[in-house]
């Protein structure tokens, strides 16, 4: 890729990742597994590693569930080497979107190596001092939740949700009717509107 065709590429990235991720993905597999890896290239002055490196953070930029889905798979392949993308795409998240609805959608894909990378990058976000933060990350996952079970979420959604029911029991039981208080309020407001 070159300097200028980098933009376009975020671009379609950002606007259309469930087509271009799987590309991306593809490529990065075809590389890693060739044993001429300039060979997958009709561009010979094409720097195999940078380009797996540079596609697969792209992909993490998009920051989505079909961001996560190709983590998943490039984590099947080299889980040491792709594992902090999952890290990558929640961060993105936050810039665009809220993350807590994009790690659900990374739950529901069911790899079990996925969702631990999910874990690691959730549970330590609540360690951060800032009052601003916290409430910021406790109001984006009460509106996950509304959005994940229709409505406010009961103690049995709670019980079996895919993020509290994998935070350490010290911090879900911390969180736990903070988290419930907030999905009522943003509720209420939802139905004000």
């Amino acid at each position: 890729m070159q300097v200028d065709e980098t933009e376009s590429l975020v671009t379609l990235v950002l606007t259309r990742s469930s087509l271009v991720l799987p590309m991306l993905e593809k490529k990065i597999e075809e590389v890693l597994r060739s044993q001429a890896p300039l060979d997958c290239f009709t561009d010979k002055t094409v720097e195999p590693q940078k380009f797996i490196d540079q596609a697969s953070l792209t992909i993490a930029y998009a920051g989505d569930e079909y961001a996560l889905k190709e983590i998943s798979k490039l984590i099947a392949v080299d889980g040491k080497r792709f594992g902090t993308l999952v890290r990558g795409a929640l961060t993105a998240a936050q810039n665009r979107r809220n993350p807590f609805v994009v790690a659900y959608r990374g739950f529901e894909i069911g790899d079990p190596a996925l969702n631990k990378k999910l874990v690691e990058w959730i549970e330590p976000q609540f360690d951060n001092e800032t009052e601003f933060r916290q409430e910021q990350l406790k109001n984006w996952w009460a509106e996950a939740m509304l959005d994940k079970y229709g409505g406010v979420p009961n103690e049995v959604n709670w019980a079996n949700d895919p993020i509290a029911s994998r935070l350490t029991p010290a911090r879900a039981e911390s969180l736990h009717y903070e988290i419930l208080r907030l999905a009522v309020e943003a509720f209420e407001k939802r139905s004000n509107k």
